[in-house]
């Protein structure tokens, strides 16, 4: 064979060998499917052929594609945040490429699975589970066997009558800080925290969703002796702005922890500041009037200040489009919330936006003094704080309610006995703005409206616009 013939054969068997590489290449293609929450395809998930380290993207319809991948055998990892947030690590599907293309589905585990993975035990329809790590705010170490509590209110109906009753649950973290509460209620908030050698978290507060798991991590300072048993002051501070829908300051704003601690209000350019905070998980809350409440949870290091901006939203409701013919239906909050029908039934004293603005009353207290069953005292500033019937001493501070947001009050103004005063509702609420009032006794309070079943003292509900 001549040296060019000889060139010619091994041209020939190259392009021999690179036609058959490429008639090896295969389209893997497929849908991923979220069993947890959406019953439906899985957008955004990162598909990775692993053995290749190559990712892809999952579409709208949880789609996703690889071109030319060789035949063999090949492992397929999913990764999303929903499976982040619940520390869920799906096992790797195995797929056997042969041919020009293979279509596969992949799905995520149900609740169901899950739950019972969690808790060894199958699921209640109306059953969820809670889980988490306790880590310390020193390092960020686990925490082994910390103490998780849990509590919350259930509401009884029966022939006799509604009632509701406290519920509470714990679990014990385990050597890798890890703690599950199983059967916990959907749609019901639980106030969580953890303590371990006299050391304790502060409140947080969780809802698990109709889709059954809900994560919530805690951090404990194990040195701060601040959140110890004894409740010394602590060494931290937390800073921040409170911010509405369009980004802009929100002045007169109530920022609150959770566990009560303490009480500040935003300045005009939105700002608060809340000094000698124990380290450790802090939860706080913003109120303010015309706006929806918000819970944020804050990892508070030791003798150090963390700063936080926050956003909420005014549009507490949202008004479906309509054509006015003549009367327009009361879509307010007051009315969604069944206060016509509560009136109906005749169980506590009632007061409309007309009867309020017939009398045009100069404050809050004295509108609330017209109620039947309220009564005003004084204390020594001279401020007004209504009271109803009850309690050892025949009178007794209710339960306020303000646009469905419970409003904790200890005492008519601010005082070092008092730390949540009524002058703070009274700050809050402009008696032209108010759309209606409600005042039950302690054993006329409706379910719905049964925050604090456990005070005992009725409950004043104050509608606005």
């Amino acid at each position: 064979m001549t040296q060019q013939l000889w060139k010619s054969a091994v041209c020939m068997a190259m392009i021999s060998g690179v036609n058959s590489t490429v008639s090896a290449q295969s389209r893997l293609e497929g849908t991923v499917f979220d069993s947890l929450r959406t019953s439906g395809p899985l957008r955004g998930a990162t598909v990775m052929l692993v053995e290749a380290n190559r990712y892809a993207s999952t579409d709208l319809r949880g789609r996703f594609h690889f071109d030319s991948v060789p035949d063999g055998a090949w492992s397929l990892a999913i990764l999303h945040p929903i499976l982040d947030s619940l520390d869920l690590q799906l096992p790797q599907r195995r797929v056997e490429v042969r041919g020009r293309k293979l279509t596969v589905s992949i799905f995520t585990p149900s609740v169901s699975t899950v739950y019972r993975a969690i808790c060894s035990a199958d699921r209640d329809a109306d059953a969820g589970v809670l889980f988490g790590t306790v880590r310390a705010v020193e390092g960020g170490a686990p925490v082994p066997s910390a103490t998780v509590h849990t509590s919350w209110t259930e509401f009884v109906l029966g022939g006799a009558g509604n009632s509701s009753r406290a519920v509470a649950d714990s679990a014990r973290s385990n050597t890798s800080g890890m703690y599950v509460l199983c059967d916990v209620p959907l749609q019901t908030e639980l106030d969580v925290s953890a303590t371990v050698g006299g050391q304790r978290t502060g409140l947080a507060r969780v809802l698990v969703g109709d889709e059954g798991i809900a994560r919530r991590d805690l951090t404990v300072s194990l040195t701060d002796s601040a959140a110890g048993a004894a409740g010394a002051p602590g060494r931290s501070r937390i800073t921040g702005q409170i911010l509405n829908d369009m980004r802009q300051p929100l002045a007169a704003a109530l920022v609150i922890t959770l566990d009560g601690a303490d009480t500040v209000r935003t300045d005009e350019q939105g700002r608060f500041a809340l000094d000698r905070v124990a380290a450790g998980t802090r939860t706080l809350e913003v109120r303010a009037i015309g706006s929806a409440p918000r819970t944020v949870v804050v990892d508070v290091p030791v003798s150090a200040a963390v700063d936080t901006a926050i956003q909420v939203s005014r549009a507490v409701q949202k008004l479906a489009r309509y054509t006015v013919k003549s009367t327009a239906p009361d879509r307010s909050l007051m009315a969604r919330s069944g206060f016509a029908d509560r009136q109906r039934l005749g169980l506590g004293a009632f007061a409309t936006q007309k009867q309020l603005a017939v009398h045009n009353y100069p404050t809050v207290a004295v509108a609330l003094q017209s109620m039947r069953g309220v009564s005003l005292e004084l204390d020594a500033s001279g401020r007004p704080l209504p009271m109803l019937r009850g309690g050892d001493s025949g009178r007794c501070i209710p339960t306020f309610i303000v646009d469905n947001m419970v409003m904790e009050v200890d005492g008519a103004s601010p005082s070092p006995s008092v730390q949540k005063p009524f002058t703070d509702i009274e700050a809050l609420v402009l008696t032209q703005q108010l759309l209606g009032i409600e005042v039950y006794s302690g054993a006329t309070v409706p379910p719905e409206l049964d925050r604090n079943p456990l005070k005992g003292c009725g409950v004043v509900v104050i509608w606005t616009r």
